[in-house]
């Protein structure tokens, strides 16, 4: 499901993955490419084990501008914080040996590989491999990336960086508050050659990814009162007083998250314009629903080794006070589902995974039953997703959600 995920996601913004969503580290590879490979290299290091440094040490000025208590700036590697801030040696710290299982296929550089060339960052350049440098060259734009990232920079990190020797806490400290990720995207020198790249770089990736923006602005999503929209939206079914405080906190977060723009357009009518878009909307309500599912039988096998699914879907159906819908058979429900942005929201925001599986199977109902699955079923044709939930749900109607006729 997760290919088919990213095949969708291509179709609407080519060149972005789930792993590529901090601006700053455009600059940084940019920046990084661009010097690794104008400095000497010793023969105890190859030059993308000097860029998996330069990546640690970046990890680290963060780790420390932010402390152990602030998380609202997250990079690679942020579940090794705690380890990476207790290594100091005094009141000094070396450049960490780890903060990733394997950097080298899960870093920045490997993650970030194609996308750069995608916003026209980077270029290919399979012959400087030969000579033991980056396979990268960088654009006219990405030398502006690499401009705006190194006036961020101390003339003093790469030697620490590339080093073994320990710096004092305060100047690390005061580095990873120059080149803060979270600063940078305020910058205009350093966010409008990011845009350039996102809108215009590259060719045919750029054509896609500036027709999905002008479409969001055309919607109101990035208009800046998308918070507003959705919550009307949440507040067309009645809720109650928990509910809605639940809902008010969700739309305090910030940004544009990527399930309000698909519940938009899955809440459209079906036409020729919003068709990409429900396709994408229709297989993660239906993923979503079914890995619910399956978070909740692979949690109760870890907790007692062997379970009796129908004695589970019982249980699911009365703990999350769904009974109705999960016991009654598929045929014969011709309405009262909750809406799938409620049904999404409670999943999203469920403590455990039983609660979580209940909304998960009405979700697998409510879709079935929508207009959009009909209008893009035909672009879903093999869709892992579309195939499961007919084997198990469409091919039996008789069937409920628990599995009793």
């Amino acid at each position: 499901m997760q290919a088919s995920a990213e095949r969708l996601a291509n179709e609407l913004l080519p060149g972005l993955t789930v792993f590529t969503s901090r601006v700053g580290y455009y600059g940084f590879l940019a920046w990084a490419i661009q010097r690794i490979n104008e400095l000497p290299c010793p023969n105890h290091q190859t030059r993308q084990e000097r860029l998996l440094r330069l990546e640690r040490a970046l990890v680290l000025c963060e780790f420390v501008y932010h402390g152990h208590g602030d998380d609202s700036c997250p990079l690679l590697g942020q579940r090794s914080k705690t380890q990476v801030l207790q290594g100091a040696d005094g009141d000094r710290y070396r450049v960490p040996q780890r903060i990733l299982k394997n950097q080298a296929s899960t870093g920045a550089y490997r993650l970030y590989f194609t996308s750069l060339q995608s916003m026209g960052i980077v270029e290919e350049a399979p012959e400087l491999a030969a000579e033991g440098l980056l396979p990268l060259t960088l654009t006219d734009l990405g030398e502006r990336l690499a401009r705006a990232f190194d006036q961020r920079v101390d003339s003093r990190f790469a030697d620490f960086a590339l080093d073994d020797g320990p710096l004092d806490r305060d100047i690390i400290r005061s580095w990873g508050k120059d080149a803060c990720f979270s600063r940078l995207g305020t910058l205009e020198r350093y966010r409008d050659p990011f845009l350039e790249g996102f809108l215009l770089g590259n060719g045919t990736e750029a054509e896609k990814r500036y027709r999905t923006v002008q479409r969001l602005f055309r919607c109101g999503l990035l208009t800046g009162d998308y918070e507003e929209k959705a919550a009307e939206a949440a507040f067309t079914d009645a809720m109650s007083e928990e509910e809605a405080r639940a809902a008010e906190a969700i739309l305090d977060l910030p940004g544009l998250r990527n399930d309000e723009v698909l519940l938009h357009f899955y809440e459209e009518i079906p036409r020729a314009n919003n068709r990409d878009f429900q396709v994408g909307a229709v297989f993660e309500l239906l993923s979503l629903g079914l890995s619910a599912l399956f978070q909740c039988l692979v949690g109760e096998l870890q907790q007692s080794g062997r379970v009796r699914t129908a004695a589970l879907g019982a249980r699911i159906a009365e703990e999350g006070k769904l009974t109705a819908f999960w016991t009654a058979p598929m045929q014969a429900i011709t309405g009262g589902i909750p809406k799938a942005r409620k049904l999404v929201q409670r999943l999203l925001e469920a403590k455990d995974h039983i609660h979580r599986a209940a909304q998960g199977g009405a979700l697998l109902l409510r879709v079935l039953g929508d207009r959009p699955l009909a209008a893009v079923e035909d672009q879903l044709v093999g869709n892992p997703a579309l195939l499961l939930v007919d084997a198990i749900l469409r091919s039996r109607p008789e069937r409920s959600l628990t599995g009793d006729r």
